[in-house]
């Protein structure tokens, strides 16, 4: 068997060395996919109207590269740019993706700020191309990160436990904060993808069907589908759309399941499960047909024979998902990786629980800032950080520059527009010059403060996150018709009194923040996850478009057979030895 392995795993490493050669990299010198040489950029960025400059005379250019594709790759231009040139900034995106993050770290030709998971994080320290930070750490080079000190709390973790044993600061941890329940803020604290969310003006129009279980959800999807076969733009609608997308380390599609049930995704590289709720780590390979995996590729398969699942959902990037269910609304019930946001509004099915997505965590999520050892304006580059720690230029990306969609009163306070206003209640994109306001960076923040330090409104420092979260928006939106249809059908003022009547909503987990005391595994030993990864995916691809359950079960079978002989039962069993030491370690930080 062991010779199995060997094969299996010397066959991915020739392939992706493979992909790393037909991909290629840039260098510092180099530029992300479609954006200008470096050299040009000063032009370009003169072209575009910026004009405050440097001491030196001109904007510094800082190459950044993001933990995902959602940040639009390319040279920032716009009122972006506007703000990074008041800090004396250029940026340049380099466009994401697996592939490319790979060919990255084989070359060694890093942007100045890059953002890894911890894995690769362990790889850049142990070939020296990412600097110590510890060094830069002082009032004058990142004032906005030495001053942040739940951040700080991170990064003295990050020291301990992702310095791949050096004890110093190489990788700034992102999203840090402490948790805290959403203000009540009407109708319920938000859902985000914690819970089955339905296209509501279709489901109304159903006449609000109960639903008691997942199962019957497909019926549900089946007569919406029927009251609304095409969307307003003329997009087929359908149940339930998929992409394949987002298998980076797991087949990404589980994510939304999961969370309908209290479940994260984070430990599934390793064949476990973690249910958030109860506090119990499981493996797949024992669990089999019980475990909440197979149930959610059961139902993925029913809906697809049910005719109720786009068909196309394996050809589907995650930005061709969000464009038909964000977008168009061409989706009954959002699932996969794309909740729904405007347009869709939360169900309670019995028997789910929900525990709260945490956006914030204590010690950041897996994501972390480095910088380039061979960085050429270090200067620059920690001006870059800084910034990404400093609220301020959170609340100027998202809420824009003065007089568009917010303006002082007379007082002083930050008020919003009457446009402004208009764009939070009606959900429409606010432009400035025809150019919409967009997150940027958003993941990649290292900012734990969710208000802006300057900007102050009637009710205290206004969020980050721009108007739609400003007590004028809700006061509106939170009587809007949908609402009070919901109120109407369901007999709760918020879901979250229907969730807290049904004894489902869990704040806080034993498993919280467990999997940052985890160690990274061996080179060898991700060879062997990756190869489990590969397997896994291809077979739930598989048993989602299978055509009847005894083929959807003989797939199953195969794909646990072949995790085992892939050596899987040796990964569960690491994993879970070192789940059960980080529990101790998080423990003994707590009673501390």
């Amino acid at each position: 068997m062991k010779n199995k392995v060997l094969k299996k795993l010397l066959a991915l490493s020739l392939a992706a060395g493979m992909a790393v050669a037909a991909i290629g990299c840039g260098s510092s010198e180099t530029t992300a996919e479609g954006s200008a040489p470096a050299e040009a950029v000063s032009e370009e960025a003169s072209a575009e109207g910026v004009t405050e400059k440097t001491a030196s005379g001109k904007l510094d250019l800082v190459t950044i590269y993001p933990s995902d594709g959602s940040t639009a790759s390319g040279v920032v231009t716009g009122y972006k740019a506007d703000i990074l040139a008041k800090r004396g900034l250029q940026a340049e995106v380099w466009a994401w993706s697996e592939e490319k993050t790979n060919a990255i770290l084989a070359s060694g030709d890093l942007p100045d700020i890059m953002f890894v998971n911890g894995e690769k994080l362990n790889t850049l320290i142990e070939a020296g191309l990412v600097l110590n930070l510890d060094d830069y750490l002082t009032e004058e080079k990142l004032p906005h990160v030495l001053g942040d000190s739940p951040l700080m709390t991170a990064i003295n973790y990050s020291r301990e436990y992702r310095s791949a044993g050096e004890g110093v600061l190489y990788g700034i941890p992102t999203q840090v904060g402490v948790f805290e329940l959403p203000k009540d803020n009407g109708l319920w604290a938000d859902t985000g993808r914690d819970a089955v969310k339905v296209n509501w003006d279709v489901y109304y129009a159903a006449g609000c069907p109960e639903i008691n279980s997942v199962d019957d959800l497909i019926p549900v999807m089946k007569k919406m589908m029927e009251i609304k076969p095409e969307a307003d733009d003329g997009t087929k609608t359908w149940g339930t759309i998929l992409n394949a997308g987002s298998d980076a380390t797991y087949w990404g599609n589980i994510q939304l399941w999961n969370k309908w049930f209290g479940y994260e995704s984070d430990n599934l590289p390793y064949l476990i499960e973690s249910d958030m709720v109860n506090g119990v780590y499981s493996s797949i390979l024992e669990t089999g047909k019980d475990s909440l995996y197979y149930k959610g590729l059961k139902w993925y398969n029913e809906c697809y024979r049910e005719g109720v699942m786009d068909p196309d959902s394996i050809n589907n990037d995650r930005e061709t998902q969000k464009a038909k269910v964000e977008k168009s609304l061409a989706c009954m019930i959002p699932s996969g990786t794309a909740a729904g946001w405007a347009g869709y509004l939360p169900v309670y099915i019995k028997g789910q629980q929900l525990y709260p997505e945490k956006w914030l965590q204590s010690y950041g999520i897996d994501n972390y800032l480095v910088v380039s050892a061979k960085c050429k304006n270090l200067e620059a580059a920690l001006r870059a950080v800084d910034m990404l720690a400093d609220p301020d230029t959170y609340f100027e990306i998202y809420c824009g520059p003065e007089g568009i969609q917010w303006e002082y009163d007379e007082e002083g306070l930050v008020m919003p527009t009457e446009y402004g206003l208009d764009c939070a209640i009606n959900g429409t994109d606010v432009e400035i010059n025809g150019e919409k306001i967009v997150l940027w960076l958003d993941k990649d923040r290292i900012t734990s403060d969710k208000y802006a330090a300057s900007y102050f409104g009637p009710d205290g420092a206004r969020e980050y996150k721009g108007i739609s979260e400003w007590y004028e928006v809700k006061a509106v939106n939170n009587d809007n018709e949908d609402y009070v249809q919901w109120r109407e059908t369901f007999g709760y003022d918020r879901f979250y009194d229907q969730v807290v009547d049904n004894n489902a909503f869990y704040a806080e987990s034993p498993l919280d923040n467990v999997v940052n005391f985890c160690p990274q595994p061996e080179d060898t030993m991700q060879l062997t996850i990756d190869a489990i990864k590969e397997c896994v995916v291809e077979a739930s691809w598989k048993m989602v478009y299978s055509d009847s359950e005894d083929a959807f079960d003989k797939i199953w079978a195969q794909m646990i057979q072949d995790c085992i002989e892939l050596d899987g039962e040796a990964i569960v069993q690491w994993r879970m030895d070192e789940l059960n030491k980080a529990m101790e370690i998080k423990d003994a930080l707590s009673a501390d």
